[in-house]
């Protein structure tokens, strides 16, 4: 008997970007995470990612092409490969194409209809859905922390939906050491850094940076973003700078070489009250040797961080005292090996079977 190959294909139907685009510029955490895991996958297998790219490009050792494609691809498609969906179901007309295959959603976001649903039109559809995930048993879920895991847990009983733990895994979001450089580390301690998406609490941010200055004027914050979303606040980010002047530095979108030079000079890093899925903004700022302070709604960035750091946002007097209790006690901050390439990568490579 002819033994047939095992093959990974992955599927991306929100973005058109590929691996070698990322590699100097801001970019969403779920985009910089499938598409560097969809390299080093190719480093052991040849893949074909398909997503929204206009025209068919091969770059190392996987094909890009348009997602449409996949009707007339479904021959190719047998019972020993693996697609790895990013983020969202498909269509379910689409996802049966891959029906004899293992499927593999790789979920960072919460919003669980979005996530299951927003392509079924109508209930009728998200019903044949749910009873589609249910009947087939080669349908697993990648989870990028125990936060979400236990989101879509909940939210899979409120619909009737019978997910076997047998059929999750927990994989955090990788941290791929080789993007964040670590040089000589000479802290400002007076230099405060937001660099979430400005979506998911800038205001609350300032709000608690202007009780700060009500304390020690001398601190500035320095605002970065992911890119995504930057467009949208522009002209909030032209009001921040009239009103704070030097007190704010905003940069907007940077690239990896910048971004680890402000994270790591700076004294603190602050995260959104925001049920964040995982948070690559602070395990990199773990890497970099800088604190974190979050909200107790941060969602999983309380995996990442140490607990003691974790506060109660509307209560402003005890966020600026943590902030200066963090830049006071000078303590040495590491990143937990289980966030790291080795240990991450190792784990989908048992669900891959590579």
């Amino acid at each position: 008997m002819v033994s047939i190959m095992k093959r990974i294909f992955l599927l991306d139907i929100t973005t058109n970007i590929r691996y070698d685009e990322i590699q100097d510029r801001a970019i969403g955490g779920s985009e910089f995470q499938f598409y560097n895991l969809a390299y080093n996958i190719s480093k052991c297998k040849n893949i074909i990612c398909y997503n929204k790219i206009e025209k068919e490009y091969q770059t190392e050792n996987i094909i890009y092409k348009n997602f449409t494609e996949i009707e007339n691809d479904k021959h190719i498609f047998n019972t020993n490969d693996t697609i790895v969906i990013q983020r969202l179901f498909p269509e379910i007309n689409l996802l049966k194409n891959f029906t004899n295959c293992k499927i593999v959603i790789f979920i960072h976001d919460y919003d669980f209809n979005a996530v299951l649903f927003q392509f079924q039109n109508s209930d009728k559809n998200k019903t044949d859905m749910i009873n589609y995930i249910n009947a087939n048993e080669n349908i697993h879920f990648v989870f990028n922390s125990h936060f979400t895991q236990d989101y879509f847990n909940m939210n899979f009983l409120l619909n009737n939906m019978l997910i076997n733990k047998t059929r999750q895994n927990v994989i955090y979001n990788i941290l791929y050491e080789d993007y964040f450089i670590r040089g000589n580390k000479k802290v400002n301690q007076k230099n405060l850094v937001y660099a979430s998406g400005w979506n998911k609490g800038i205001f609350q941010i300032i709000h608690i940076f202007d009780y700060i200055l009500t304390q020690d004027p001398s601190f500035k914050l320095i605002l970065l973003s992911p890119g995504y979303e930057y467009e949208r606040f522009k002209d909030y980010s032209l009001y921040l700078k009239e009103k704070y002047k030097n007190n704010i530095i905003i940069f907007g979108p940077v690239n990896k070489k910048q971004y680890c030079k402000i994270i790591e000079s700076s004294a603190c890093v602050l995260a959104p009250a925001f049920p964040e899925t995982f948070g690559c903004v602070f395990a990199e700022a773990y890497f970099l040797g800088t604190p974190v302070i979050c909200d107790f709604k941060s969602g999983a960035v309380k995996e990442i961080i140490c607990p003691e750091n974790v506060v109660n946002y509307e209560n402003l007097n005890e966020t600026y005292n943590k902030i200066i209790s963090k830049i006071t006690t000078n303590e040495k901050i590491e990143l937990n090996v289980k966030f790291m390439f080795d240990y991450n990568f190792n784990l989908w490579k048992n669900i891959l079977l590579l």
